[in-house]
C-alpha cells in the first residue's frame, strides 16, 4: 500500500508499506496546498494499487464459508477483506484483498492449484473490476498470476466465440462458466452489434471441443452450447461454437482503419468531394440513414465489417454509377464526416448512459476523499495522530450498490430457505424428544449404577460426611459433592424409582441437546443438515435414558459453560465449569485450553480472580466434608490414581492385562497427553501469537510493564487501548476447548462406555474442522459410533477405534488454523467482566 512520509521541508515522499495512510513527520498544513495535493495524489494511487493487492479464488465448493476461505489465505498476510460470491449453482468464487501486494504474490504460488475438498483451486490476480465491467479484455500488463507473475495472459489457439452474454457480464463470470468444459486460459469480453459477446481460450483441444459438443461416447456428455449463464445482475441463454480466425483479422483491421487517423482524413475528404459535387448536380437530400445503408451496399452476403472499411466502398461506387448519383450525399458535410455515428447511435446513447453513471460515481468517491482529508486536517489541528483509513465506498467508488432488502415481503419459505440452519435445529430437536419418549417407552431399563448411587445418596441423607464409608454395589463413592446434591435431589423427586427417573433423565438429555446445538449454530462450523448427526447415536441415547450415568449431568453443565464463552462471560463461564467439575472430575480435560483462552482473553488480575470464583464454588459445594473428614473427601473424590477393569475397556482393549494395570502404562499416557497440549497449544492454538513460549512472554511482559505504570501514575485511555486484549472469535473459542479433551480422550488410559458422551456431542465440529473430504467425515463418525456399539469391545475394535481416533486428530493438526481474534475489535478485557 502507499505510505505519506513528510519531512521537515521537503515534499512528502511515497513509499509501499500497508493499507493506512500514515503521516510521519510534519504537517498537513505546514506544507501548504502543494502538500495537500500531494497528499490527494497519493490517496488517489492507493486506491488504484488495489488491483495488484486482490485475488481471484475460483472453483470453490458451493457450500463454503468466509471463514473457511480466511484460513486459507490468512498465513500470507494480513487480509483487508474477503468478498465471497456463491451462486445458485457451483462453483463459487471468491475475492481476498490483502495489505501486500507481495502477500497476495505468495497466494498465488502457494495456492493456485491447491486441492481443498475435492475442488483445484484456481487462485490469479483480479483484473478489470469485480462487479458490471465494460471491458473487457485481460490483456493487461499485471498478468493473470499464473505463469510469470507480472506478465501477459496467456493465450492458445483453442478458441471459442460466446454470443448471447447479458450486458452485466464481466470477463470473470464468463471464465467461470467457461470453466465447466476444462481449463481456460483467457477470456474477454466485448460490446457487438447491440449485444454482447466474449471468447475464451482453452489450454487444449480437447476441452475446447468439449464446450461446444459432446464426444461420442455412450453416456452423453452435456456440452457448454446452449446453457444457461448465470451472474449476480441477469441471466441467460448463451451459444458456444469455435471461434473463425478470419473474424479476428477482419475486426482488426476495421479497428485500425477506424483508429488511424489517415484513414478519418480520407473519408472526409472524399466526403466533402462527394457532397459538393452532388449538391451541384441539384440532387435533393434524402434524410433516412437505413436507405444511406441499402444503397451502399453491394450484396447483402456482404459483411459488416467489410462495409465499414471505405476501401472497400468505393469500388463499389464505381460499379453502380446510378446509385453513385444518390441523393442522399447532398447532406450537409458535418453529418456527412461522421456515417458510422447513424448507424450506432442507439449503442452510443447507452454508452453514454453508463458513461455518465461512472462519471457521477467517480466524483461521489473523491467528494468521500475530500470529506476524509478534511477530517484528517481537523484531526491534526487537534493534536489527534490517526491514520486515514479508507472506507469501502471511497476504496471502489464503482461497486454497483445493493438495494436495500424488503423483509415484509420475504415469506417463511424463503427465510427457511436462506438460513435454514436455525429452524432445523427446532425441528431436529422435536423429532428426538419423540424419539427419546419412545425409548422410554419401549426399550427396557439397564441396572448398571442407579442402584450404587441410591445407596450412596441414602448414606448422605442419613448424616454420613466420611467419604470412605459412603459406598454402594460398585465400591466407594469417588464423585465430588455437586454429585450428592443431585442424585439426592432426584431420589426426593423420584422416590428413588426407576421410570420418573427416566422421565427425568430424558428431559435432560433434550436440553443438553438444545444447549449443543445453539452452540453449533452460533459457531456455524458445521452445515445445517450435518446437525443430524448429534441425534444419530443410539449409545449416547442408552447412556441418558437407559442408564442414568452421573456423565449425563457433567457434560450438560460443561456446554452450559461454553455458552457464557461465546460472549465473553469468563468468570459465569468458570463457576458453571467448576459446578460441572463437581459432579464429575472428567471435565478438567477441558482445563488446559480453557486457561490458555483466559490468558488470551483475559488480564492477569482477570484470570486470577477467575480462578478464585471457580475454586469457591469447589469450597462452598464440599464445604461440610471439608469441615469433617477434608482428607478422605480430597482423596476419594480427587482421585487421579484409579485403576479401571480391563474389562470394561473400549481403547485399549489390545494391550495385554498385565501391561494395561501398570503404572508404566499409565505414565506413558500422561506424557504424551502433556506432550500433545504443548504441540497443539505451541503449533497450532498460539500460532498467530508466535507460538505457546512467545505468546506467555509477551503476556507476562505487559503485566509487568502494566504493573510498573499503575504504580507511577493512573491508567489512561491511551495504555488501556494498547494492552494487546482482543475478543476471541466464538470458532476459536470451541475448536480448542474440543481439541483439548478430544486430545485427553485419545490418550486416556480406558474408555468405559458411559465416556462416550465426553466426546461425542464434539466430533461433528471436530470432523468439520478438519480437511477431509465429507465422505471421509461421514466414515470417521460412523466408524467410531459402530465401536462404541460392540459390546463387549473386542481386540479390534478397539484398534479400529484408536486408529480413527488418531486419523481425526491428524485431520485436527494438518488444518491450518484459523485467526483467534474478532475483526476491528479490542479491549475485551472491558467486557470479560
Amino acid at each position: 500500500m502507499i505510505v505519506m512520509c513528510g519531512g521537515d521541508g521537503g515534499g512528502p515522499t511515497v513509499r509501499r508499506k500497508s493499507l493506512r495512510f500514515h503521516k510521519v513527520k510534519g504537517s498537513i498544513l505546514g506544507g501548504g496546498v502543494c502538500k495537500f495535493c500531494d497528499l490527494v495524489i497519493v490517496l488517489l494511487l492507493g486506491t488504484m494499487s488495489r488491483s495488484s493487492r486482490t485475488l481471484y479464488v475460483g472453483n470453490l465448493p458451493g457450500d463454503i464459508r468466509e471463514r473457511e476461505v480466511e484460513d486459507l489465505f490468512y498465513k500470507y498476510g494480513p487480509i483487508v477483506k474477503i468478498e465471497l460470491k456463491v451462486p445458485p449453482r457451483p462453483p463459487g468464487y471468491a475475492f481476498v484483498e490483502f495489505e501486500e501486494a507481495r502477500d497476495a504474490e505468495d497466494a498465488i504460488r502457494g495456492r493456485d492449484g491447491y486441492d481443498f475438498d475435492g475442488h483445484r483451486l484456481r487462485v490469479e490476480l483480479a483484473h478489470g473490476g469485480r462487479g458490471n465491467s465494460s471491458s473487457t479484455d485481460r490483456h493487461s500488463n499485471h498478468g493473470n498470476g499464473r505463469g510469470g507473475h507480472g506478465g501477459v495472459s496467456r493465450r492458445s489457439d483453442y478458441r471459442v466465440l460466446v454470443t448471447g452474454l447479458p450486458s452485466s457480464a464481466s470477463w470473470q463470470d464468463l471464465k467461470d462458466h467457461m470453466r465447466r468444459a476444462g481449463d481456460v486460459c483467457f477470456s474477454q469480453v466485448f460490446k457487438e452489434g447491440g449485444g454482447t459477446t466474449g471468447i475464451v481460450d482453452y489450454t487444449n483441444y480437447d476441452d475446447m471441443k468439449y464446450a461446444v459438443t459432446t464426444f461420442c461416447y455412450p453416456s452423453c456428455i452435456r456440452k457448454l452450447d446452449d446453457t444457461e449463464f448465470r451472474n449476480a445482475f441477469s441471466r441467460g441463454y448463451i451459444r458456444v461454437k469455435e471461434y473463425d480466425s478470419s473474424r479476428s483479422r477482419s475486426r482488426s483491421r476495421s479497428r485500425s482503419r477506424s483508429k488511424s487517423p489517415k484513414a478519418k482524413s480520407s473519408r472526409r475528404s472524399k466526403s466533402r468531394s462527394r457532397s459538393a459535387s452532388r449538391s451541384r448536380s441539384g440532387s435533393k437530400p434524402r434524410p433516412s440513414a437505413r436507405s444511406l445503408s441499402r444503397s451502399r451496399s453491394p450484396s447483402p452476403s456482404r459483411p459488416k465489417h467489410v462495409s465499414k472499411s471505405p476501401k472497400k466502398r468505393s469500388p463499389s461506387r464505381s460499379k453502380s454509377p446510378h446509385k453513385s448519383r444518390s441523393p442522399r450525399k447532398s447532406r450537409s458535410p458535418h453529418k456527412s464526416r461522421s456515417p458510422r455515428k447513424s448507424r450506432s447511435r442507439s449503442r452510443s446513447k447507452s454508452l453514454s448512459r453508463k458513461t455518465r453513471v461512472r462519471k457521477l460515481q467517480l466524483v461521489k468517491g473523491l467528494l468521500l476523499q475530500f470529506k476524509s482529508l478534511t477530517d484528517l486536517v481537523v484531526s491534526k489541528t487537534s493534536g489527534d495522530r490517526q491514520p486515514i483509513i479508507l472506507p469501502a465506498a471511497m476504496a471502489n467508488p464503482s461497486a454497483p450498490k445493493r438495494k436495500p432488502r424488503n423483509r415484509r415481503s420475504e415469506t417463511v419459505v424463503q427465510t427457511i430457505y436462506k438460513n435454514p440452519k436455525t429452524y432445523f435445529a427446532f425441528a431436529l430437536l422435536l423429532a428426538d424428544s419423540i424419539l427419546t419418549a419412545l425409548i422410554i417407552a419401549y426399550v427396557p431399563y439397564t441396572k448398571i449404577d442407579w442402584d450404587a448411587y441410591m445407596s450412596q445418596v441414602d448414606g448422605f441423607i442419613e448424616g454420613e460426611r466420611d467419604y470412605s464409608n459412603l459406598k454402594g454395589d460398585t465400591g466407594p463413592l469417588v464423585y465430588p459433592a455437586g454429585f450428592l446434591y443431585i442424585y439426592s435431589a432426584i431420589q426426593y423427586l423420584t422416590g428413588g424409582q426407576v421410570f420418573p427417573a427416566q422421565i427425568l433423565f430424558g428431559f435432560l438429555y433434550i436440553v443438553n441437546l438444545g444447549i449443543v446445538l445453539f452452540i453449533y449454530v452460533k459457531t456455524d462450523v458445521v452445515p445445517w443438515w450435518a446437525l443430524t448427526l448429534l441425534s444419530l447415536s443410539k449409545r449416547v441415547h442408552s447412556i441418558f435414558v437407559l442408564r442414568l450415568f452421573n456423565d449425563c449431568f457433567a457434560m450438560t453443565l460443561f456446554h452450559a459453560s461454553l455458552v457464557p464463552l461465546l460472549y465473553q462471560k469468563w468468570h459465569l463461564s468458570l463457576i458453571i465449569f467448576s459446578a460441572a467439575v463437581s459432579v464429575k472430575m472428567n471435565v478438567l480435560l477441558y482445563a488446559p485450553p480453557l486457561l490458555l483462552l483466559m490468558l488470551k482473553a483475559m488480564d492477569f488480575i482477570g484470570v486470577i480472580s477467575a480462578l478464585a470464583g471457580a475454586a469457591l464454588v469447589q469450597i462452598l459445594l464440599g464445604l461440610p466434608f471439608l469441615l469433617s473428614y477434608p482428607v478422605e473427601y480430597l482423596s476419594n473424590a480427587f482421585n487421579l490414581g484409579r485403576v479401571f477393569i480391563h474389562f470394561w475397556s473400549v481403547n485399549f482393549k489390545f494391550v495385554p492385562e498385565p501391561i494395561f494395570v501398570s503404572k508404566g502404562f499409565a505414565l506413558s499416557l500422561l506424557a504424551l497427553h502433556l506432550g500433545l497440549l504443548m504441540i497443539f497449544a505451541q503449533y497450532v492454538w498460539c500460532k498467530n501469537e508466535g507460538g505457546l513460549v512467545s505468546f506467555l512472554r509477551s503476556r507476562f511482559a505487559q503485566m509487568r510493564l502494566k504493573t510498573s505504570i499503575t504504580s507511577s501514575f493512573p491508567l489512561n485511555k491511551s495504555y488501556n487501548s494498547g494492552s494487546g486484549l482482543k475478543i476471541l472469535r466464538k470458532e476459536h473459542i470451541v475448536t480448542t476447548m474440543f481439541t483439548g479433551n478430544f486430545i485427553g480422550v485419545v490418550c486416556a488410559r480406558s474408555l468405559h462406555y458411559q465416556f462416550y458422551s465426553w466426546y461425542f456431542y464434539s466430533l461433528p465440529y471436530l470432523l468439520w474442522r478438519t480437511s477431509y473430504p465429507t465422505v471421509v467425515r461421514l466414515l470417521l463418525f460412523a466408524g467410531v459410533e459402530l465401536c462404541w456399539n460392540i459390546f463387549p469391545s473386542t481386540v479390534y475394535s478397539s484398534i479400529v477405534l484408536l486408529c480413527v481416533h488418531v486419523i481425526i486428530l491428524w485431520g485436527l493438526w494438518s488444518n491450518p488454523p484459523e485467526y483467534p481474534y474478532e475483526n476491528d475489535k479490542s479491549q475485551a478485557g472491558k467486557k470479560a467482566n
